[in-house]
């Protein structure tokens, strides 16, 4: 009984806080950035773009667990997505129809040199500009933004894995924008330069 009463007072606790309960999942630390300015990664839009970030790493909203480290960028229908880094296609979902809801969303993902995946999410319908077995460079046109799946709007859902397990996500900064050395943040735009 001792135990099920200090449960309900941390959960009252959190969300008397203004947490929520979703707090409770998603305590670790959002931290374990490399220095941005050398970053392997670049943002995943064109030169002279700009984009807001509606929800970044360790947000409330769906950025916790295996999510944690995901980026969400605020575009419209059939903007284009390039690679953040190179490496190898090793799956691509084109077929589903913006609004369709969950789960079935369109998606390239990405195998980079060191095993990390990168996937781009929430592509419109026959978006992907790439093919499985594909070799891109860093920069190279791979999609094309849109609704599916999980998604509420118009969107680029951006993460990557440690390993094809897609258990843990890694926090990424970006070498070609303004200073990001903790990530980017909510609510702010950036340009890729």
């Amino acid at each position: 009984m001792k135990i099920i009463s200090s449960l309900l007072i941390l959960l009252l606790t959190l969300v008397s806080c203004g947490n929520g309960v979703n707090e409770v999942a998603h305590t670790g630390v959002c931290d374990g950035y490399l220095q941005w300015d050398n970053s392997d990664y670049v943002l995943p839009f064109p030169a002279g773009k700009s984009y807001k970030v509606t929800q970044s790493n360790c947000a409330p909203v769906s950025h916790f667990g295996s999510q944690q480290y995901a980026y969400d960028f605020e575009m419209k229908t059939s903007d284009s997505i390039v690679a953040s880094r190179a490496g190898n296609v090793i799956e691509v979902v084109e077929g589903n129809e913006d609004g369709n809801g969950c789960p079935d969303d369109n998606h390239v993902y990405i195998q980079h040199t060191d095993g990390s995946v990168a996937h781009y999410l929430h592509l419109t319908k026959n978006g992907a500009v790439v093919n499985v077995g594909d070799s891109v460079s860093q920069g190279d046109p791979i999609g094309l933004a849109g609704n599916t799946g999980c998604s509420t709007d118009t969107h680029l859902h951006f993460v990557v894995f440690k390993s094809k397990s897609y258990e843990e996500s890694l926090p990424i900064t970006f070498s070609n924008t303004d200073s990001n050395a903790r990530g980017l943040k909510t609510d702010s735009t950036y340009t890729a330069k």
